[in-house]
């Protein structure tokens, strides 16, 4: 799990906001980004209710995806990050991992 200070909390309405500049998405996440004020990299992952109606399959994906969000984290970038599941995934944890990893990469051209 991240540690708290790389996390967004999305009950802030300035974090909120940060759903209007979509940048990327894959077949079942999209992502949103912005340049930080803080100069920190911060990361939200959003399941709704939607796509899994079990409370623990959307905590479970959500772990595993701050997990791998936490292997390929770089410090030194400032960027707030949501990562919105809009569909229910049929990908190995490898391919998920692959797909986070290429669209991060995407991201952090963008914003380098």
């Amino acid at each position: 799990m991240l540690p708290k200070k790389n996390r967004l909390n999305l009950k802030e309405q300035q974090n909120r906001e940060l759903f209007r500049k979509k940048i990327t998405e894959s077949d079942s996440i999209k992502y949103f980004a912005d340049i930080a004020n803080d100069n920190s990299f911060k990361v939200a992952v959003v399941v709704p209710t939607k796509v899994y109606n079990k409370a623990f399959l959307r905590n479970k994906l959500r772990r595993k995806i701050y997990q791998i969000i936490e292997k390929h984290l770089i410090k030194n970038l400032s960027i707030e990050l949501i990562l919105l599941v809009y569909k229910q995934l049929e990908l190995s944890e490898e391919k998920l991992e692959q797909d986070i990893q290429e669209k991060l990469n995407v991201i952090l051209k963008r914003f380098s």
